[in-house]
């Protein structure tokens, strides 16, 4: 008799073995996956910082759809994850955008699907108003200006 035990890496438990085996497949797979994103990167020579990111963005993405097979996620699902992220984590603008730009990089760069046109929503660009001088630093600079 098998006893029910819980998988070390998805905290699920499981009975049979054959769950067990599509369990460590989808680790595998997922580590392959995630090595090529991560050399694919490196080639494109991204900064330091922009793999790590990507890489962290991209891995999120890979745990919400642990269940489904990423190649088959549409886009509207992708839509509703950004659409989480916001609501329950409540990222910035210019996060939003990491990371919609690191799960295009997969679809578009690792899988080589064509470019095209995502329905994905993305933000309005924040804008900032600029930095009033005070009086006293704006009449030092016009005394500067007079002097020469």
């Amino acid at each position: 008799m098998i006893k029910q035990r819980t998988h070390r890496f998805t905290g699920r438990s499981y009975r049979r073995i054959g769950e067990l085996i599509v369990i460590h497949q989808r680790v595998t797979n997922m580590n392959e996956v995630m090595k090529t994103y991560k050399s694919l990167l490196i080639k494109k020579r991204c900064s330091e910082i922009t793999i790590n990111m990507y890489c962290n963005y991209f891995e999120n993405f890979c745990m919400y759809f642990k269940e489904q097979n990423l190649e088959q996620i549409a886009t509207k699902k992708i839509n509703f994850y950004i659409l989480d992220l916001i609501k329950l984590k409540n990222i910035s603008i210019s996060k939003q955008n990491q990371r919609i730009n690191a799960i295009k990089f997969y679809y578009e760069k690792v899988l080589g699907r064509e470019k095209q046109c995502y329905e994905l929503h993305r933000p309005k660009k924040e804008y900032k108003l600029p930095k009033v001088l005070s009086k006293i630093p704006l009449c030092q600079h016009s005394c500067r200006v007079n002097r020469n």
